[in-house]
């Protein structure tokens, strides 16, 4: 198996006393190994998968966390080891541990290294954490219905650039047959008018399969976006406009189908920038007209009180204040 890292370290070993003893520790994709220095076989071996905790200690917290499970009855002589132990290596603190998760019928298992240097000890950690994310995300994956990993693949073809391209093909595809339907003018009942009517049911279906999908693939929060609620309002009414026109007026709502162009500008980045910028610029352009209509309303009432009774051309321009309101606007705009 390929081996990500491999380094000599010392593991500690906890029996009546505490001592270190060098090992050569191996990471790979799926295992940590442990072996004697210079030698092939594995001592011992731990997956990946079974780690639950990686941390960087000290010496002190280190040998108290495991003086706590030794017993009574070497309670004394272990701590005498101990200190005597802390005295000659208490200097050293690149250390980092190894924690396993407790299984049906495993207890969990610690295991303790020692590195030359503090950096080495924070390499291996780091290493030791990225394999152990890696690995809950793999089986993370793997525990996943079979409903969520149709809908995570449907998502990525979906979000593609050619689905996307295909799509807005379609989209612009139907505009055209909406503006040659308009210019032709085909008679109902006609070949030409059976015609279009086909291209326009073909066309119905096939953004309803694509909002379908829509809505599959994004439900529930990434669906609920100002540019797919639009779209489900121009599928719907374009579903709506299948029928006859017996039923009422429903017929009336075939005119919105030539609205199916406005969805272009979702697929297409440099359209909806320009949508989203006008926007955007919405309220302060109402500002701009608000202060434009106050100035014009200023001068028409000054209009008014000046011009009013200048003669028949003053009393139809500037005879009362809505006269004259329209009058400074016709003055605006240049048609005055």
């Amino acid at each position: 198996e390929s081996c990500i890292r491999r380094g000599n370290v010392e593991k500690r070993i906890v029996s009546s006393s505490v001592s270190w003893q060098n090992r050569c520790l191996a990471l790979t994709k799926d295992f940590i190994m442990l072996s004697i220095v210079g030698q092939e076989s594995v001592m011992d071996c731990v997956p990946v998968a079974e780690i639950g905790k990686v941390d960087r200690k000290t010496y002190d917290e280190s040998h108290d966390d495991h003086s706590k499970t030794r017993t009574m009855h070497k309670a004394k002589s272990f701590k005498r080891d101990l200190q005597n132990s802390r005295f000659m290596e208490a200097p050293n603190h690149h250390i980092f541990e190894v924690t396993t998760v407790a299984a049906a019928g495993t207890a969990a298992r610690t295991f303790c290294f020692r590195c030359q240097t503090a950096e080495e000890a924070d390499s291996w950690t780091e290493d030791i954490k990225e394999r152990v994310r890696v690995e809950a995300e793999r089986a993370e994956r793997q525990s996943r219905s079979r409903f969520v990993k149709l809908r995570d693949e449907l998502r990525v073809v979906y979000e593609a650039t050619p689905f996307q391209a295909v799509m807005a093909a379609v989209i612009c595809g139907n505009f055209v047959v909406n503006v040659i339907s308009a210019e032709l003018l085909p008679e109902v009942g006609s070949e030409k008018f059976n015609l279009f009517e086909t291209l326009d049911l073909a066309f119905t279906i096939i953004f309803t399969a694509e909002l379908c999908l829509n809505i599959f693939v994004n439900w529930y929060k990434a669906f609920m976006t100002g540019w797919n609620l639009f779209d489900t309002l121009i599928v719907l009414l374009s579903l709506v406009s299948l029928l006859r026109d017996e039923l009422s007026r429903i017929s009336v709502l075939r005119l919105m189908r030539v609205f199916r162009i406005i969805r272009l500008f979702k697929r297409l980045e440099s359209l909806r920038t320009i949508v989203n910028s006008l926007t955007t610029a919405i309220l302060p352009v109402l500002n701009a007209f608000m202060v434009l209509s106050i100035v014009t309303s200023i001068y028409a009432v000054m209009a008014v009180i000046l011009f009013k009774e200048e003669g028949e051309i003053g009393a139809e321009n500037f005879g009362r204040f809505s006269l004259s309101l329209f009058t400074m606007f016709q003055v605006c705009t240049g048609d005055g």
